[in-house]
């Protein structure tokens, strides 16, 4: 490990405590089971016309539920309970994280990101190599998904909106394992992530694929986002 991160990881840890833990948010209904979740997907109607729809406006950060939106969204083969998210008009690269909990140790939403252009056609959509597993603490109960990725508005002017929608097939289950995405950990140097590799005590989880869950979209600064490139995928 190059000796300046290390440095800045220790000292991170010293001073920031327990402020490296992410608690989930209880505004986007985290206590519905999986079951409930289940059956009011099943029931959304499907689908208004793209046009139509709400969106929502991407400012600094997204608590989403899938309580903000009547109908499924689906474009192609992608279909998803949650309103597009519309994109500031800012010809820059723009910075994103996205969380998702693992709820009652149970099920988990796993999140994709389609990115729509203007049209509403799919340009890009994240990979499921740049996810990561951050599990439980001894103390807090945070196990999330989490990833990181970019859109390049200079390079893409056309688009204009992002989907979040499931990875994997509803019902489903996800093996995580140490061996895998556990071995990456993160800390935090002021607000700027630095995400290192580390042998990680040996787990396993299986957590059922839900429709929903408890999710949050952030934007991301050139100061907020992780100073290592190579966990951030480029869109």
């Amino acid at each position: 490990m190059n000796a300046r991160i290390l440095f800045i990881i220790i000292l991170t840890f010293v001073f920031s405590g327990c402020q490296l833990t992410t608690k989930i948010p209880k505004s986007v209904d985290s206590d519905k089971t999986f079951d409930l979740r289940n059956e009011i997907y099943q029931s959304k109607p499907c689908c208004t016309v793209l046009n139509a729809l709400k969106k929502s406006i991407m400012k600094d950060s997204l608590a989403v539920s899938m309580e903000e939106n009547t109908d499924l969204v689906q474009i192609d083969s992608v279909k998803s309970p949650y309103l597009l998210i519309e994109l500031e008009d800012q010809a820059s690269v723009q910075y994103y994280s996205v969380k998702s909990f693992y709820l009652e140790h149970k099920f988990a939403f796993i999140p994709m990101v389609s990115v729509l252009d203007s049209n509403f056609n799919i340009v890009k959509q994240t990979d499921l190599n740049y996810m990561r597993y951050k599990h439980q603490d001894l103390v807090y109960d945070d196990s999330h998904f989490w990833m990181y990725f970019s859109v390049d508005k200079k390079a893409t002017p056309n688009v204009k909106y992002l989907l979040v929608h499931s990875a994997k097939p509803i019902g489903s289950k996800v093996s995580i394992s140490s061996d895998s995405h556990g071995g990456t950990q993160m800390a935090m140097a002021g607000n700027q992530p630095v995400v290192y590799h580390q042998r990680s005590t040996a787990f396993k989880v299986n957590p059922v694929v839900s429709p929903s869950g408890a999710v949050v979209i952030t934007k991301l600064s050139t100061w907020s986002k992780p100073i290592n490139d190579w966990v951030i995928q480029p869109l």
